[in-house]
């Protein structure tokens, strides 16, 4: 029986680095990304293919997807795992343009150019495509206002990819996890010192304000429990293998309550409740 195919995003580390790994454990062939060459010899360590993709750049793209159609072969890709993801923190009127833009290309717009390429593999193998989301779609934090506004654009798209495709033997689920201690956690706490020091003349009434408030959602986030990344690639690749899958899978625990209370409950009770804890420095956004 030839093994089955899975394409994974964003893999030098983190969440795509375990998911690869633990969908070896699990007997897939399994196609890689990393933007530097170097960063894909844990992946060849255990036994994955390599593949360079710069999600910003649609030549990067566009050459990735003829090689990953061609590594495909007759068999196809039975899954393709959208997990590439960055994070610029900031208060919202303090982020620039390119912070917007940079979030949205990784987030949102390369999730959809890596799956349109891949759109002939996954038809032919009748596949599935996992969409890695975050809790921030449906409960945006302070400072993470574009992050969760990417985030939410792409549950927004993958739904409408669901509706589109679903006639042509696709399946389609989008995870939803909470926080864990991965290395788009660290980068994201390191570029919240950015906005400290100098700012713009038209953010300097509010400068004392929004450096409290970062500081606050820092150490809020420092503090807390994180969960295990390899708990998050088992749940990912029981996705994968499911015969059926929901639409919406918030992981188990926090994020799985979180979405239930903000369906129930009114949002402005829900902010409250999300300030109390910040302020305690007891947010809890995973498990």
């Amino acid at each position: 029986m030839t093994a089955r195919r899975m394409v994974i995003t964003g893999c030098s580390s983190g969440f795509g680095l375990e998911v690869a790994r633990e969908a070896r454990t699990r007997g897939w062939h399994v196609l890689g990304t990393v933007r530097r060459q170097e960063d894909g010899a844990k992946l060849e360590e255990f036994g994955c293919d390599v593949a360079l993709l710069d999600l910003c750049d649609e030549a990067s793209t566009e050459a990735f997807g003829a090689n990953a159609r061609a590594w495909a072969q007759e068999a196809g890709v039975h899954c393709l795992v959208n997990n590439a993801g960055t994070s610029f923190p900031g208060p919202t009127i303090a982020l620039t343009r390119d912070d917007f833009r940079a979030q949205f290309e990784v987030n949102t717009i390369g999730h959809m150019r890596v799956t349109r390429q891949l759109m002939p593999s996954l038809v032919q193998a009748q596949g599935r495509v996992l969409f890695i989301s975050s809790v921030s779609a449906f409960l945006p934090t302070p400072m993470l206002g574009a992050y969760a506004a990417s985030k939410r654009a792409l549950e927004a798209l993958a739904e409408a990819f669901c509706l589109e495709t679903e006639a042509l033997g696709l399946s389609t689920c989008i995870i939803e996890p909470g926080s864990y201690r991965t290395q788009i956690w660290k980068t994201s706490v390191a570029r919240g010192e950015a906005y400290r020091g100098e700012r713009p003349e038209v953010e300097k009434p509010f400068q004392d304000y929004f450096e409290s408030l970062a500081e606050m959602t820092k150490q809020a986030a420092l503090s807390q429990p994180m969960g295990k990344p390899q708990n998050l690639a088992r749940f990912v690749l029981d996705q994968a293998e499911a015969k059926n899958v929901p639409l919406y899978a918030p992981t188990p625990g926090a994020p799985r309550t979180m979405r239930f209370f903000r369906w129930l409950m009114p949002a402005r009770w829900l902010h409250g409740k999300v300030m109390q804890q910040l302020r305690r420095g007891r947010w809890r956004g995973g498990d």
